[in-house]
């Protein structure tokens, strides 16, 4: 009887996240050429912010709780998860087109706040203070983008009748988006580890694993449904932003209520090289050709394979 329960969990975190995923595309792609905010940017802010809130509510519940290291853990495995399985599986289904942008700016700041959580973890200990450089770092990129984005298409004159009622539905559009986004990311986590527990996985490869995927199922949802729609730009830029976010903005808030301390061992090592390492490994991916192609996509989802595999079966 609980295994039917948990799968109607799953049904319904995935309706949920499918809506979702269309609303928030819909009325971001929109909103942002009305209040001349480029879609590239509501990929890397709105969207980004939004698709992470899942990670945001299982850090601060595990901070308050005391269980930082699954904090981390749930970062590094969402990480990884966002570069190597989302983007892998969307540009199979979906070749995209890589904006210049984000070989520049945002992958530096992708990269680079990837490097400050390796320097600022070897001594097993992310503290208050550095969990309050992180944070003020991801506000201060937050801002960069907003301040610095320019307006696409200038409006048309005959536009500007009912602009008001456009910006209110199209905004309410986002936010419905994201709070279904959010709420079958919760029903997609609690139901997978509920399967997990189920038949039998380790506290520990479930955290690495079925939550770190969990709370990327936001990502992955309005990525793919960016792609389908012709959004490239917002569907990297989601997965980019994301990334970004969770170190710097979650992980700093996390820091900021409880300090995170986690054994700097082989096995921490490897999570932290793996996310270092697709990391770097998409620069190249999308700068050939300015496209992430079907290839690319299959060979980041098999280094995201060959990860889970070394966890299922060396890790513990």
């Amino acid at each position: 009887m609980d295994i039917l329960l948990y799968a109607a969990q799953l049904i319904a975190g995935f309706l949920l996240l499918t809506h979702g995923a269309n609303w928030l595309i819909t009325g971001g792609s929109t909103l942002a050429l009305r209040i001349g905010i480029s879609t590239t940017v509501v990929g890397l802010t709105v969207m980004a912010f939004g698709t992470s809130m899942p990670e945001l509510t299982v850090n601060v519940s595990s901070a308050l709780s005391g269980n930082t290291g699954i904090a981390l853990g749930n970062i590094l495995g969402s990480n990884i998860a966002n570069i190597a399985l989302i983007l892998g599986i969307t540009a199979m289904i979906s070749p995209m087109a890589v904006a210049e942008d984000f070989l520049g700016r945002d992958f530096l700041w992708m990269t680079g706040a990837a490097v400050l959580l390796f320097v600022a973890m070897l001594d097993g200990t992310l503290s208050f203070p550095e969990g309050a450089v992180f944070l003020a770092l991801g506000i201060g990129y937050t801002w960069h983008l907003i301040a610095g984005s320019r307006k696409e298409e200038r409006q048309d004159p005959g536009e500007a009748h009912g602009k008001g009622r456009g910006l209110l539905i199209n905004g309410g559009l986002v936010v419905l988006g994201l709070v279904a986004l959010v709420a079958g990311g919760k029903l997609c986590v609690d139901s997978a580890v509920s399967f997990a527990r189920f038949f039998g996985m380790s506290e520990r490869v479930i955290g690495l694993t079925v939550v770190a995927v969990g709370t990327s199922m936001p990502e992955f949802a309005a990525s793919l449904a960016a792609a389908l729609k012709g959004r490239a730009e917002m569907a990297i830029g989601n997965i980019i932003g994301s990334n970004i976010f969770n170190i710097l903005i979650i992980l700093g808030i996390t820091a900021m209520v409880h300090p995170i301390h986690v054994a700097v061992d082989a096995r921490y090592f490897v999570d932290m090289s793996v996310m270092l390492g697709v990391t770097l490994l998409l620069w190249p991916l999308m700068r050939t050709g300015m496209t992430l192609v079907r290839l690319e996509g299959a060979l980041l989802f098999s280094i995201y394979s060959g990860y889970i595999a070394y966890l299922l079966l060396l890790a513990d």
